[in-house]
Formats: C-alpha cells, sequence, structure tokens
C-alpha cells in the first residue's frame, strides 16, 4: 500500500497535474502541498507501525530492522526539515514571489526514490524472516 502510494502520488499525480488543462503553477503547487502533507502523515503512521511491529515480533535477522530505521530516518528528514521548506517555497510562489532556484525539491524526489526502493526490500526480507520462523 505504501509503496503504491508513492509511487501513485509523487512519481505519477505530481507531475501529470501541470499537464491538466487549467492548472496553472499556483494552483498545482496548491494542490501538491495539500497532497504531500496528508501523504506525509500516513507515512509517519506506516512507519511507526513498522516500528511497533518490529518491536513486538522481532526479526530474524537484523536485515529488515536496519530497513525500518532507514524508512523512518528519510520520514524524519522529510517531515522535520524538508517538507516545511518546500510548503514555504511553494506558499510564496502561489503569492507571485520570484524565488532563486534550489536543491529542496531534488532533495525529496531522491529520498522519494528511496522509499521506492526499500519498501521492496523490507517486504522480502520481512516474508524470508517469517518464513525462516
Amino acid at each position: 500500500m505504501w509503496f503504491g502510494l508513492i509511487l501513485g502520488l509523487s512519481f505519477i499525480e505530481a507531475p501529470l497535474k501541470f499537464q491538466a488543462p487549467g492548472i496553472d503553477l499556483p494552483l498545482g503547487l496548491g494542490i501538491g502541498k495539500l497532497v504531500f502533507t496528508v501523504l506525509n502523515k500516513i507515512e509517519i503512521v506506516c512507519v511507526l507501525l513498522l516500528i511497533y511491529y518490529i518491536w513486538r515480533y522481532p526479526a530474524t535477522s537484523r536485515t529488515p530492522t536496519s530497513y525500518i530505521w532507514i524508512l523512518t530516518a528519510i520520514i524524519l528528514i522529510q517531515s522535520i526539515f524538508l517538507l516545511p521548506i518546500l510548503n514555504e517555497r511553494a506558499s510564496q510562489i502561489i503569492e507571485g514571489i520570484s524565488l532563486p532556484h534550489s536543491y529542496h525539491h531534488l532533495m525529496f524526489v531522491l529520498l522519494e526514490i528511496g522509499k521506492l526502493v526499500l519498501l521492496p526490500l523490507l517486504f522480502f526480507s520481512l516474508h524470508h524472516s517469517i518464513d525462516s520462523n
């Protein structure tokens, strides 16, 4: 589910909305702020559920736990650092303020790609861990 949300929202909906008729940059950014704020809250719940799961049902290897902590770090970086900056930039652009280019969006996209790589690895490592028991 989490993998599908990231793939669908970050890599399909986000770029395509700007190609829809009548969607200009301010409107697209406003939609993006809303969508990514909600997605971030869902991801926080997902990572908390994974932390609880790994605490309640310890894996037979360190691999799943390592993936969960990396995912947790990514979510923390996005939640505490990147999303507030990107939301503020989007708000300024919506208000008509011209801003210089920044690396924050690229960093966010790279972390999204990281999650898309880690989530299947986590799934298969947990599946293997369960099969081993």
